[in-house]
C-alpha cells in the first residue's frame, strides 16, 4: 500500500510539471515599428491585441522616393490586402495613386517583419517600375530633338 501511494504521488507531480509546461502566458505578438524605416528597420514593439506583423515598401516613380515601413496589424487588415493584390512576391500599382507601387508583407511570428529590408527586389518588378521612367526618359528625349528641330 505504502508503495502504490509513493508511485501516484510520483504520477501526479509529473503530471503536475507536464502541465505546467503547456501552460503559456497570452502575450500579443511582437514587431518591428517604424515610419519610414531606415537601416536596420524599427523598434520592437508588442501589438496588444494585433496577431500579425505587417511591412511595407511604396515606390512613388514620379519622385523616384521608396517608403518602408514596419507595424502591428490584423487578420482583416491582411485579407483586405489580398483583395486588393498586395503581395510580398511583387510590387502592384496602388489603387489611390498613379504611379505608386506598393508591396506588403504579412508574417505571424515575433519579430518577423523584416523581409524586405533584407531582400532585394524580385526580377519582376523592375519592368513593373522601370517602365515608368523608361517611357519618361524618351518622352522627354523625343520631345527635346522636336523643339529643337523646330526651333531652327
Amino acid at each position: 500500500m505504502q508503495r502504490f501511494r509513493r508511485v501516484l504521488i510520483t504520477w501526479m507531480v509529473i503530471l503536475v510539471l507536464m502541465s505546467s509546461l503547456e501552460i503559456q502566458l497570452t502575450e500579443g505578438i511582437k514587431c518591428y515599428d517604424c515610419g519610414n524605416c531606415t537601416g536596420m528597420g524599427g523598434e520592437e514593439f508588442d501589438c496588444g491585441s494585433d496577431d500579425r506583423c505587417l511591412e511595407t515598401m511604396v515606390v512613388f516613380t514620379k519622385s523616384r522616393k521608396i517608403i518602408h515601413t514596419q507595424t502591428c496589424s490584423s487578420e482583416k487588415k491582411q485579407k483586405e490586402s489580398v483583395e486588393k493584390n498586395y503581395t510580398c512576391d511583387s510590387f502592384r500599382q496602388f489603387e489611390h495613386w498613379e504611379n505608386t507601387f506598393v508591396k506588403e508583407c504579412f508574417c505571424s511570428t515575433d519579430l518577423c517583419n523584416t523581409k524586405l529590408l533584407t531582400t532585394e527586389c524580385k526580377s519582376n518588378d523592375g519592368p513593373m517600375i522601370g517602365g515608368y521612367f523608361y517611357s519618361t526618359i524618351a518622352s522627354f528625349t523625343t520631345t527635346f530633338f522636336l523643339l529643337k528641330g523646330l526651333l531652327r
